[in-house]
């Protein structure tokens, strides 16, 4: 069963080209949650995702799904086909091959503070929920 490796909030994800036209995602002020200065607000933010075990054996379907401290989504992005020749190579054993998802959330309504689940499923299975806490900045003098 595949499994999340890897999971960074950003306030945003800027593409770069390498000097070999490689595309090289930078992920700008990794953050442990997100702080909006308002609340309610509509937020944008980036999203690293990283998943391990990705199997071969047939084009596999990924979505992904924002969910409010109450449970009701609040942004989703899928069903999203992968096919198999995406993640990793034929030479990696299936429980290595990996694949990474950059995921650029714009306008996100954030209506109340709390914790915010970020949801994968992959082939209609949910994988590990990822907590998002989200909380308005404090007031400065």
């Amino acid at each position: 069963m595949p499994q999340i490796s890897a999971f960074t909030l950003c306030s945003e994800i800027v593409d770069n080209v390498s000097g070999e036209g490689i595309l090289e995602p930078e992920l700008r002020n990794p953050q442990p949650a997100l702080r909006p200065r308002f609340i309610p607000t509509e937020c944008s933010f980036g999203v690293y995702l990283g998943i391990l075990g990705i199997g071969p054996e047939s084009d596999n379907e990924l979505e992904f799904r924002l969910d409010d401290a109450d449970g009701k989504t609040v942004t989703q992005i899928g069903p999203i086909t992968v096919p198999t020749t995406a993640p990793g190579g034929a030479n990696v054993p299936p429980e290595y091959r990996y694949a990474a998802f950059v995921l650029r959330l714009q306008n996100v309504n954030l209506e109340t503070e709390g914790i915010y689940q970020f949801k994968t499923l992959y082939n209609c299975r949910e994988l590990e929920n990822k907590l998002v806490p989200v909380y308005r900045q404090a007031e400065t003098s």
